[in-house]
């Protein structure tokens, strides 16, 4: 099979920043994929080794594109104004998919038309790839923007989103460095239905030196999304819920302090948590812990 246009269904995004330990990982999961009408674009997001080695592993199916460093929405964003399918899958390039997780997706949108994305569940590996414990989240299908709102349930490297509803909300925000994802999630889903695919659709590495633990700016970033939902109102029913919805955001920040060895940070974060919501009990359960571990 070739990459040409009349063979792509699903355009598989990997955008690429000094991985290259995990890449190779990444890709060969995507060309593993019991899907085959499928297309793998990496983009290189300046890194200062290349990955431009990746084509090798498939040359028909395998593209490679090279640009300055501009951030993973820039570099998704830039994949998805090359790709062919009519589907787009964004896998990060340190995660892994499961062999049937495209097969299952396609066939989930194609009968739910009126969704625009599928999602799903991953677990969690780190470095090595030893299995590591995720939290537990629901993660419904249909309306799910009021879940959505509360947390968010969608790991970016789950998603398969059609490309012409991807386009029309504009592709991610690259203003936002952290949380660009859930914005998009959220502005999609204002809109247009969901669905979730059952199972563990692949592995999300969990590395403690990346983005995800800059935990103050991820959680800035966050509020941001919360304000920014708010502010369109498209849902007016996410008024009703803003003063839980920052309540939980700071106890989520708050609790992160207090593992991370930062009591002082964790107490001005949950009691900011209490203040927007004083009936959120496990706030006031981690505040006294944190004044405990800070006196």
């Amino acid at each position: 099979m070739t990459a040409g246009s009349d063979s792509v269904e699903v355009s598989v995004i990997i955008p690429a920043y000094n991985a290259g330990q995990f890449v190779r990982q990444a890709v060969a999961s995507a060309l593993q994929q019991t899907f085959p009408s499928l297309e793998v674009l990496v983009i290189d997001d300046g890194s200062a080794q290349p990955v431009d080695w990746v084509v090798e592993l498939d040359p028909a199916r395998v593209r490679y594109h090279f640009k300055s460093n501009g951030g993973p929405s820039s570099a998704r964003n830039l994949g998805a104004r090359l790709a062919r399918g009519r589907l787009l899958g964004f896998l990060d390039a340190d995660d892994l998919w499961a062999a049937h997780k495209l097969r299952s997706q396609v066939d989930a949108l194609d009968g739910r038309p009126r969704a625009a994305f599928a999602y799903g569940a991953f677990d969690g590996i780190d470095e090595a790839g030893t299995p590591v414990p995720r939290p537990a989240h629901f993660r419904p299908s249909g309306d799910i923007a009021a879940t959505l709102f509360m947390y968010n349930c969608v790991t970016t490297s789950s998603v398969l989103v059609r490309r012409d509803l991807f386009q029309q909300q504009g592709g991610f925000d690259e203003s936002l460095v952290w949380s660009e994802d859930y914005d998009l999630w959220m502005r999609l889903a204002e809109r247009h239905e969901a669905v979730c695919v059952p199972g563990i659709l692949g592995s999300y590495r969990i590395n403690t030196h990346g983005l995800s633990r800059n935990f103050a700016r991820l959680y800035e970033t966050e509020r941001m999304v919360v304000d920014r939902a708010l502010a369109r109102g498209v849902r007016p029913e996410f008024q009703r819920q803003r003063r839980r919805r920052l309540g939980q955001l700071y106890f989520d920040f708050g609790y992160d302090c207090l593992r991370a060895g930062r009591p002082a940070d964790a107490r001005r974060q949950l009691l900011e948590s209490v203040r927007h919501w004083p009936l959120g009990w496990r706030a006031w359960i981690y505040l006294l812990r944190a004044a405990v571990a800070g006196s």
